[in-house]
């Protein structure tokens, strides 16, 4: 089985190296990195991931936003999970 490609799109770029580096370090995924929202479209519409973790709380486009955006382009559909961040 190969590698799952997972996107992170996060403007924190500390928190979002920790995590790339964390799951990396498992052999398991390959992490890409999007800094803001438009950047994260275009990487997801590139690479197509298995999972997409995405920052709810981000400036310019906020993670709703980058979500509906992707529904629309998507062509295998997404299906989403919420913590209770965003269930508030």
């Amino acid at each position: 089985m190969g590698m799952t490609d997972i996107l992170l799109i996060d403007d924190e770029r500390s928190f979002a190296e920790l995590v790339k580096m964390n799951l990396e370090l498992t052999g398991k995924y390959r992490v890409f990195l999007a800094s803001n929202g438009k950047d994260g479209i275009s990487i997801a519409k590139d690479i197509k991931p298995n999972i997409i973790l995405l920052d709810i709380t981000m400036p310019g486009m906020d993670g709703f936003e980058v979500l509906e955006a992707l529904k629309k382009t998507s062509e295998d559909g997404i299906y989403t999970g919420c913590d209770a961040h965003c269930q508030k």
